[in-house]
């Protein structure tokens, strides 16, 4: 049987729900990932961000354009913005994921799935409360770095803006008329990779909760760990970075308060009275 199944109300919604938070939060991650290629490839050198544009269009004359960053922005920027974000989504992902894998009944499960990822939405929700009307209005006019030269994977050494309309015509059917179902390259472009990203960290999430926190049985199923509570109580929120980094450094008590029942003594273990000294 899978781990959590005691007491599990329904093991299809657990993995819908662990599928739908997979896909709020990928995005998150995609978004990282462009910001990082873009410090990666922007020139390394200031340049101006605000220039002038056309003085007749109705949006004004000026221009915002994301240009040159000097190495000192792009560092700061790092390890400020770049960082933080990461290191936020890598913790989302593995305690979102547990909890959602730990939650019993249906209802909990889709409330919790929707909450973890409203973690991420904060940074929006202030920019949008805590930033002026100036600073949106430059950031919804703010255009992206210009990544792609117009003749970039063109083998023609004449420029295609300044092609016959013949030439141009050859030139696609040369470059793009050309694949063919066999092609490594066409099933390459073929394959939704995001897709295969998503269902990558969804198998992850339950073989990183499966592994840490359950026990394989001798008939290779899995079962819940027993559950010992800590000494004492955090008061300074340091136990999410231990957990984190060494699962055994927080003291614990020796006595379990909860151990998965066998089989044969499921009966036993709802009708034993709870003793005097325990805490539930």
């Amino acid at each position: 049987t899978w781990a959590g199944e005691f007491g599990m109300e329904s093991p299809f919604c657990r993995l819908l729900c662990t599928f739908l938070f997979i896909l709020q939060i990928v995005d998150e991650l995609d978004e990282t990932r462009h910001m990082i290629k873009m410090h990666w490839l922007i020139p390394t050198r200031n340049e101006p961000w605000i220039t002038f544009g056309d003085l007749t269009a109705p949006d004004g004359a000026l221009r915002y354009q994301v240009q040159g960053m000097s190495l000192g922005w792009k560092v700061l920027n790092a390890s400020v913005i770049i960082l933080p974000k990461l290191f936020i989504w890598v913790l989302l992902f593995l305690n979102g994921g547990e909890c959602l894998m730990e939650t019993a009944d249906i209802q909990s499960v889709i409330l919790n799935s929707i909450a973890v990822s409203f973690i991420l939405q904060i940074d929006e929700l202030l920019a949008h409360s805590l930033c002026t009307a100036s600073t949106q209005d430059i950031m919804t006019k703010l255009e992206c770095f210009d990544f792609i030269h117009p003749d970039a994977g063109s083998d023609h050494k004449t420029p295609m803006h300044e092609m016959e309309d013949d030439e141009v015509v050859e030139a696609f059917l040369q470059a793009e008329m050309s694949w063919n179902i066999y092609d490594p390259q066409m099933i390459f472009l073929l394959i939704e990779w995001k897709l295969v990203f998503i269902m990558l960290l969804f198998g992850l999430i339950y073989y990183y909760y499966f592994k840490r926190f359950c026990i394989e049985e001798p008939d290779s199923s899995s079962i819940s760990e027993a559950l010992y509570p800590p000494e004492e109580i955090d008061r300074y929120g340091s136990w999410g970075f231990e957990f984190f980094f060494n699962r055994n450094g927080i003291r614990r008590l020796p006595n379990p308060t909860w151990r998965m029942p066998l089989i044969g003594h499921l009966f036993e273990y709802f009708t034993e009275p709870v003793p005097p000294n325990s805490p539930f």
